[in-house]
């Protein structure tokens, strides 16, 4: 504040009213000048008796710039602020899970609701003649699954005791391989064809029960029918082809094992004869060294001859034994080449033996291998009627439609009569819990967490003051502009505001939000 004053003698404290003038300018200074631009004089001197009073208000307005200014620095690292900020609440689609008409219509908007309260309801009619459809089926391929196993386990025991057959007879001569290959194409045809004639068959059989109880239509089953004759001509067809081609297998077989047994006979003979022919050599060479050893005991009644060592026409002590040796040799190997063509003999007549009954194992192994893909097959459709059958009592279940939570109905857009399709919107549910969407500066969201507490201040509330928490944070989102679906900062509420001031605040209704950065 300074003074002046045009006084030659200027007095503290001291203004002269009649030749001064007291004049504040734009900067807040207190001048007091003269009113004549001539006498314009120096300063007056300073009122000290004012000293002490300006250099307290001085201190006193430092201090408190500066405890602000700590307070606000103190604050800052306690909190995060935000103005953009406002009520808002999710909303909750009501749609329909299955096709139908909208047989009535339960729900008025504005209406408040319990989850699980049925809001509209679709004509049950259809899903519940389809559920009834279905567990028929159910009950009609249960029976058939029944009937699969007896079949089953009848053909389990008949291969159980041919086993054995089944690797008894391995011939590899090239006629008999190539009968083998033959009958093996052929078979795989038929095997390839008795999945598609099962489904069939077993289609067939269901259709006529179902269509007996009113079910289906004739026309359906007319069609399963055809195709079901269709591949059972064709698997006949093959199955004749599969018989004429075992046949000659069989008769190749039987061939083959006959040439062998008679080759092996020829050679048995030919040994037998060399055999009774070395027989009447050994006999003969045996009665001659008796002949020789008689004789020689009456030539030499003296000598001292054994029976062991028949004599010699030049030398009576010794006898040449080493023809009548090779003879028994001879002989032994001649026996043990008839015993093995006996054995060989009697294999072939064994093996003659087992060509039919190979013949009837591999058909039983046919016949198992078919009896057990029946009873997958419909195994797997009792699997996916169970399904169906799940299935369909969901849709029964769906066309009752039912809030999805605790609210309020919204934006009704269904009438009763209505033909409504699977997703089609129905209506919508306010939840009666509101939350907070907020925004942020990037480097205030850098500083905020999930689960860091929160207050409130709702100004159209009085500035009334809540509580709540951080739920979640979405560093990606907008922070120009706050967008519903995905807020930058969304804050649970712990009390529900719309409990009692629902009449108050609305959805959009502003807020500021104080986020606690550090936890006590």
């Amino acid at each position: 504040m300074k003074y002046s004053d045009s006084s030659d003698k200027p007095q503290p404290g001291e203004a002269n009213s009649s030749s001064s003038q007291i004049v504040m300018e734009k900067g807040g200074d207190i001048l007091v000048r003269a009113k004549e631009p001539s006498q314009l004089l120096t300063p007056l001197v300073y009122l000290k008796s004012y000293k002490p009073w300006l250099w307290g208000c001085l201190t006193v307005g430092t201090l408190a710039v500066i405890v602000a200014g700590v307070s606000r620095w103190l604050y800052l690292q306690e909190y995060e602020e935000t103005h953009q900020a406002y009520i808002t609440t999710d909303i909750l689609a009501v749609n329909a899970r299955v096709p139908g008409q909208v047989a009535n219509v339960a729900a008025k908007e504005n209406q408040n609701v319990k989850k699980g309260t049925v809001l509209v309801k679709l004509n049950p009619k259809e899903y519940k003649a389809k559920l009834e459809h279905v567990k028929a089926s159910l009950g009609i391929v249960r029976e058939q699954a029944k009937a699969a196993a007896k079949n089953l386990s009848s053909a389990k025991a008949k291969i159980a005791t041919q086993k054995e057959s089944l690797q008894a007879l391995k011939i590899t001569d090239a006629t008999v391989v190539q009968a083998r290959n033959n009958l093996n194409v052929t078979r795989s045809q038929l095997r390839h064809l008795e999945p598609n004639l099962i489904k069939a068959e077993l289609e067939r059989d269901r259709l006529l029960k179902l269509q007996a109880k009113g079910f289906i239509s004739p026309r359906k089953l007319h069609n399963v029918t055809v195709k079901y004759n269709t591949l059972k001509l064709d698997r006949n067809r093959i199955d004749t082809k599969v018989k004429r081609t075992q046949t000659k297998l069989i008769q190749t077989q039987l061939a083959f094992l006959d040439n062998q047994e008679k080759i092996a006979r020829g050679i048995l003979t030919k040994i037998q004869t060399s055999l009774n022919s070395l027989e009447t050599d050994i006999q003969l060479t045996k009665e001659n060294i008796q002949n020789h050893q008689k004789q020689a005991k009456k030539n030499f009644p003296n000598s001292n001859l054994q029976d062991s060592h028949p004599v010699n026409t030049n030398n009576p002590e010794k006898f040449d034994l080493s023809d009548f040796n090779a003879k028994l040799a001879q002989q032994k190997k001649l026996i043990a080449k008839k015993e093995s063509q006996e054995q060989r003999i009697a294999q072939l007549s064994l093996q003659k033996k087992l060509v039919p009954l190979l013949a009837e194992a591999e058909i039983n192994k046919y016949a198992y291998d078919i009896s057990k893909q029946r009873y997958n097959l419909i195994q797997n459709s009792i699997s996916a009627i169970q399904q169906q059958l799940k299935t369909v009592q969901y849709q029964l279940y769906y066309t009752k439609i039912t809030a999805p939570t605790n609210g309020q109905v919204n934006i009704k857009r269904v009438q009763t009569g209505q033909k409504v399709q699977s997703g089609q919107t129905l209506m919508s549910v306010v939840p009666q819990k509101p939350w907070i969407a907020a925004t942020f500066e990037p480097e205030q969201l850098q500083k905020i967490k999930p689960g860091q507490k929160v207050k409130i201040q709702i100004p159209q509330l009085s500035n009334q003051t809540f509580t709540g928490k951080v739920q979640s944070i979405n560093p990606s989102a907008s922070t120009s502009k706050l967008t519903p679906s995905q807020p930058p900062v969304k804050i649970s509420l712990e009390t529900n505001i719309w409990t009692n001031h629902k009449s108050q605040i609305a959805p959009g209704t502003p807020a500021i939000v104080r986020v606690k950065l550090r936890s006590q």
